[in-house]
């Protein structure tokens, strides 16, 4: 159980890390760090996944900034977008599930991982062990590692919040260097998608068209965060809504219904393109 675990920390670090265990849960109250987390913390342990809540997230890199995490069990996303450098990486798997079943990790992915052994001005070198398995055999190994890397493929899409973001700066000229400066394959239609989701925000009263202005209603649509947040702002703003608001009981559900309106899409993304429709 993880209260046999012996710590890799020293007596000094485990009081740090109970003193940013207690201030994170003074500042986050609904989603404090439960005693079996706080145990693996304060032994120098942590994980960091999809599953975890981004607070937690961003808590579990803020220590491990800090060196008071010794090992951290993490998916690729990690090591992806997040320079958080450790002396030695181990990859658990030279294979990931996706949506096409089981396969073997990309060269690119798997020099990614790599790539965070070996820490700047702390470590001469950085380790990196890759576990056999019954799945995969050296030949995979060597295969992975040896193959060129595949083409930089960007994923860039532009969306409302970002258009909002971008918008509060104030310079449509950054914004436009910002976006054609991706590595999408047509920076230009990258651009006029960006265009296209402004003209929709003005119409809804989220920027002012004079001149760009971020509106009360622009910022919302920032802080949402969702998938459909002006289909969302449109809910609530609806009278009859409102008025059914006044009387839910139930914040839990309505929470629930709202995540549903707004979620995230996991099926074709019509390859970045943006479509705009008049319900949006």
């Amino acid at each position: 159980s993880s209260n046999s675990l012996p710590p890799l920390t020293c007596t000094n670090e485990r009081s740090e890390i109970q003193e940013e265990i207690n201030n994170f849960n003074a500042d986050n109250s609904e989603i404090k760090i439960n005693p079996s987390l706080a145990t693996l913390y304060l032994a120098g342990i942590s994980v960091h996944t999809a599953a975890i809540l981004p607070k937690h997230k961003a808590f579990c890199e803020h220590l491990f900034r800090m060196n008071l995490l010794k090992v951290v069990f993490a998916t690729e996303t990690l090591a992806a977008g997040i320079n958080l450098p450790c002396r030695t990486t181990v990859i658990c798997s030279m294979a990931k599930r996706g949506d096409d079943g089981i396969k073997l990790l990309t060269t690119s992915s798997m020099l990614q991982m790599a790539g965070r052994a070996g820490r700047r001005g702390m470590d001469e070198k950085g380790d990196v062990i890759v576990l056999a398995t019954p799945y995969e055999t050296v030949h995979d190994a060597k295969k992975i590692i040896t193959s060129p890397c595949e083409d930089i493929s960007s994923q860039f899409t532009p969306s409302y919040g970002l258009v909002v973001n971008l918008a509060k700066r104030g310079d449509l000229k950054e914004a436009k260097r910002l976006i054609k400066s991706s590595f999408a394959e047509d920076p230009q239609e990258k651009w006029d998608d960006f265009l296209a989701l402004m003209e929709v925000l003005i119409k809804f009263e989220c920027l002012r068209e004079s001149d760009g202005t971020v509106l009360p209603i622009g910022n919302a649509v920032a802080a949402l965060g969702v998938n459909n947040p002006l289909l969302v702002i449109s809910i609530l703003n609806d009278d009859a809504i409102k008025t059914s608001l006044e009387n839910i009981q139930d914040t839990a559900k309505f929470a629930a219904f709202i995540s549903v309106i707004a979620g995230e899409s996991r099926g074709n993304n019509n390859n970045g393109r943006v479509e705009v429709s008049n319900s949006q």
